[in-house]
């Protein structure tokens, strides 16, 4: 059975879907923010340094600026608030699941498993879209393969195990759904290897 189109959406899937478009955009819009005040505070921390190093040639000369000192001490106190709204931003990505995220009955695969769950694991197992995983909470953890790459982002399971049954329906629905897409991944691979070893 193929997927749903959106004309055939019920209005409770439409509303979710408005709503998850709406979350994914404002998020966009919040980290394209982030960065472009990162980019305007290293800019401005980057002409500061140039006024110091100017401040400290006229210095020796004995002139004092008090507008260095006070561009200096702006600096300071807008990079102690950036780094504090840092800070704050990844306590909250790393508070705990919630009470009623871990009320939820566990399929097998699930006991004794870890805490978090990489992004390929939730997209694969989980059955969740790259849209629902940017409003998800995550811990950056260096990256094993390589110090270099960028810090791979763990996923709460338990947060990550209720937007899945929420999606599908709850456990039989998130079975079904893997079987379903298990099933596909068959018929296409047979299609592909149908004739491997017949005439040309």
């Amino acid at each position: 059975m193929p997927g749903l189109s959106e004309e055939d959406w019920t209005e409770e899937q439409r509303e979710r879907a408005r709503r998850n478009r709406e979350k994914a955009l404002a998020l966009q819009a919040q980290k394209r923010k982030e960065r472009e005040d990162a980019a305007a505070a290293s800019a401005e921390s980057k002409r500061a340094k140039t006024t110091n190093g100017k401040a400290s040639t006229t210095t020796s000369n004995n002139i004092h600026n008090n507008d260095n000192d006070d561009n200096n001490n702006n600096n300071r106190n807008k990079n102690r608030s950036e780094t504090k709204q840092k800070e704050e931003k990844q306590q909250q990505q790393q508070q705990p699941a919630t009470a009623e995220d871990d009320d939820l009955p566990l399929e097998d695969f699930e006991i004794g498993a870890s805490e978090f769950v990489t992004q390929t694991e939730a997209q694969k197992v989980y059955l969740l879209p790259m849209g629902t995983l940017r409003v998800c909470r995550y811990v950056e953890k260096e990256n094993p393969r390589n110090q270099q790459f960028q810090p791979m982002k763990l996923y709460h399971r338990a947060e990550i195990r209720r937007r899945a049954r929420d999606r599908w329906g709850g456990i039989p629905g998130l079975q079904r759904e893997r079987t379903r897409r298990q099933d596909e991944q068959f018929e296409r691979d047979l299609r592909k290897t149908k004739n491997i070893f017949g005439p040309k």
